[in-house]
């Protein structure tokens, strides 16, 4: 049994874009849950400008981390959320035209 099928011919019909990068743009964030500090680990394919964004979940800019050129490979920024609320945060990874989001929580 199939739960979840993408059909990209029923959603291109419908002028939906399918949801797949050209190429795999990956985000992760250790430790999840964390405390005041965290890391977060990204791939780029190529290098170009990348900007990192954190967003409280009412869409709130909380502080913007990066926004420079990066090379390719792999990619490591500290998260410093010493002096934001506790609750959860979205971290947004742009690199080109591609973006990736990952949701992370800050506990005390």
């Amino acid at each position: 049994m199939c739960e979840n099928v993408l059909y990209d011919p029923w959603l291109t019909e419908l002028g939906i874009e399918s949801s797949s990068p050209s190429f795999p743009l990956r985000l992760s964030v250790f430790p999840n849950p964390f405390s005041s500090n965290a890391v977060a680990f990204f791939e780029l394919p190529g290098s170009g400008l990348v900007t990192i964004q954190v967003f409280d979940l009412s869409g709130r800019l909380i502080e913007q981390v990066i926004d420079s050129m990066l090379e390719t490979g792999n990619q490591a920024i500290e998260l410093d959320g010493s002096e934001w609320s506790p609750g959860i945060y979205l971290i947004r990874l742009n690199a080109g035209n591609h973006t990736v989001s990952h949701r992370c929580i800050l506990v005390r």
